[in-house]
């Protein structure tokens, strides 16, 4: 696309992004956004009086106290919803309540191994308030910390909805990371209390959560008390007296209500871990009330999500991606979440289309390597299996037109709707989207008039009169992100604007494309992977003498790592050796992070 653009006149340049390869979406009815002059009236009022923007939107919300000032002070220097109080559960359960949408589905979760459970929103709300109880009877307080390690499982969305009941900031951690990954994690975080389940099912095989973090906890010598869910009933779980109980037996004389305490507006709700400029891994908090705004507003606009839908958020619930739109943002909207524990591919290929058939999905937001893997499996899908979708949203690493393509004939047929969705892994709120039925889809581009943020290039080179390619930055501040967030360590402040991702892209009239990251990361699988990590785990072993991580394209998981290794003298690069190596990585790191190819140099 550079070549091309490069070669060509200013007006051959404008003309071919005009008409060429944009897909008409009149096929789907936008009931939030009706008419294109609404959305070009929506972005027109967030251009220029964010404030009034953001007020009409905290008036969908419910709040103990309404915002003093939506906004105080200028630009990235900004604070939002200053004086503000509220609860994020109230808006995801309590005012569902009042309605009859107390008995509608909330969650509906299939097993892998095909069990399935369907919570209603005031059975939500009892468990939710249950689970509450039960961590504070093990007296934790309002801005203690918890841990959570459940997998895909309901009691994750109990867990995650109980601590931010009662104020309790909490981190979900994949059960799926090595056992020393999760207890650098659990070290750093300085717990204390962790919620698991006893296990969860991968791939046919029982993933022995309980074994894993006590394993963990071994490696830091803690002795962090731990929660269980119990769920198979016949295992030996080993409990440690007075370290280890059962939700079972602490439940069985707690109230199913529990009322909320009131946070302020910088109330951390959650942290998440991520990787600072040296490659240390670091935790970072993201705020309750901004953070519930800017979900709520941006899954409005970019999902048009209404009473009747459906949706589908397969990102990890240990990505803030899954976090923001896999659990909370449907419960904000009063719709129903549809949640699968095991991999969309066991056992059979056709798993993944037989669920969004079977439970009737309406909108479904999926990473980009879950649906490119399923279409190397399988390219004849069956349409009749996704009759119910009205749309497809992607995000991920960013899809290139080919890919675009590929997904729209091959999984829509050319007649469900596509959509690429920019979520940084980093931050975990929409930045770039198109709105469903009002903007036109280029492959391989984003809709950067999306009302989330007003984005810059920095430190830009010039291609022609259109086009800047640069550094992704933000020259205001919004509710999620404002000057408190710098503090939390989720954006850096430049130049006096708000470095939020190490990303590199090009714009071109309302459309942006994600060229590639400036940092030594790497999305691998919905998992954020740092270079420098894997190759200070090879350097460890004592043959080798030093390292380098470069990365190479892939078809389905967009780039992966590769190590070039430099071995002491006298020692022989065997493949017996290559795989020593990479093993190391798997068990050190996460199979994520482990080089697709290991080269020996002089």
């Amino acid at each position: 696309m550079a070549e091309e653009i490069k070669n060509s006149t200013d007006k051959n340049l404008r003309d071919n992004f005009s008409l060429n390869n944009l897909t008409s979406d009149s096929s789907y009815l936008n009931q939030t956004i009706r008419t294109h002059s609404e959305y070009k009236r929506l972005i027109k009022l967030f251009r220029e009086d964010k404030t009034q923007f953001w007020q009409n939107e905290v008036n969908k919300l419910s709040w103990i106290k309404h915002p003093e000032k939506i906004r105080t002070g200028k630009g990235v220097n900004s604070n939002w919803l200053v004086g503000s109080k509220s609860n994020l559960t109230i808006n995801c359960i309590d005012r569902h309540l009042l309605s009859d949408n107390k008995n509608k589905a909330a969650i509906i979760w299939e097993s892998e191994p095909g069990k399935n459970w369907i919570l209603t929103y005031q059975l939500l709300s009892s468990y939710m308030c249950r689970t509450a109880n039960v961590i504070k009877k093990l007296g934790l307080r309002k801005r203690d910390k918890v841990c959570i390690i459940c997998g895909s499982l309901p009691e994750t969305i109990f867990s995650a909805l109980a601590c931010a009941r009662i104020g309790v900031t909490f981190t979900i951690l994949n059960p799926l990371n090595s056992i020393n990954l999760l207890s650098k994690k659990i070290q750093l975080g300085s717990f204390n209390l962790i919620i698991i389940a006893d296990s969860i099912y991968r791939k046919g095989a029982v993933v022995d959560i309980k074994y894993k973090i006590d394993s963990a906890l071994e490696l830091i010598s803690s002795d962090a008390r731990k929660l269980i869910f119990r769920r198979i009933k016949n295992s030996d779980l080993n409990l440690i007296s007075g370290k280890d109980f059962l939700f079972s037996d602490l439940s069985e004389d707690v109230s199913d209500e529990c009322k909320p305490v009131t946070c302020n507006s910088n109330h951390p709700l959650f942290s998440f871990f991520d990787y600072d400029e040296n490659g240390n891994l670091q935790e970072k908090f993201l705020n309750s009330a901004g953070f519930m705004l800017q979900t709520f507003t941006s899954s409005l606009y970019a999902f048009d999500l209404n009473a009747d839908d459906i949706f589908w958020c397969n990102s990890d619930f240990s990505s803030s991606v899954g976090i923001a739109y896999g659990i909370f943002a449907p419960l904000l909207h009063g719709i129903s979440a549809f949640i699968y524990e095991g991999l969309p591919s066991y056992p059979a290929k056709e798993r993944f289309w037989k669920l969004i058939k079977n439970y009737k999905i309406t909108k479904l937001l999926t990473e980009d390597y879950i649906i490119k893997a399923l279409l190397e499996l399988d390219d004849k899908i069956n349409p009749d299996d996704l009759s119910s979708l009205k749309f497809i949203s992607v995000t991920g690493n960013p899809l290139t037109e080919n890919d675009w393509n590929r997904i729209f004939s091959e999984a829509c047929s050319k007649k469900i709707p596509l959509y690429n969705c920019f979520i940084p892994p980093e931050f975990g709120t929409i930045l770039f989207s198109e709105i469903p039925g009002i903007t036109e889809t280029k492959p391989g581009y984003f809709n950067s008039d999306f009302p989330s943020s007003d984005f810059d290039l920095i430190n830009f080179e010039k291609v022609n009169d259109l086009e800047d390619v640069g550094q992704i930055a933000f020259s205001d501040s919004y509710p999620i992100l404002d000057k408190n967030q710098a503090k939390n360590k989720i954006v850096r402040i430049k130049k006096n604007k708000l470095v939020l991702t190490d990303y590199k892209a090009t714009r071109l009239d309302n459309k942006i494309k994600i060229l590639n990251r400036t940092d030594d990361k790497l999305l691998i699988a919905g998992e954020l992977i740092n270079k420098r990590e894997i190759q200070s785990v090879i350097e460890e072993h004592p043959k080798v003498k030093s390292c380098k991580i470069e990365d190479k394209p892939d078809s389905v998981l967009y780039l992966v790592p590769v190590a070039f290794v430099e071995l002491n003298d006298k020692q022989e690069g065997t493949l017996l050796f290559k795989e020593e190596l990479r093993n190391l990585v798997e068990q050190k790191i996460s199979v994520a992070a482990k080089p697709v190819d290991i080269i020996f140099t002089d």
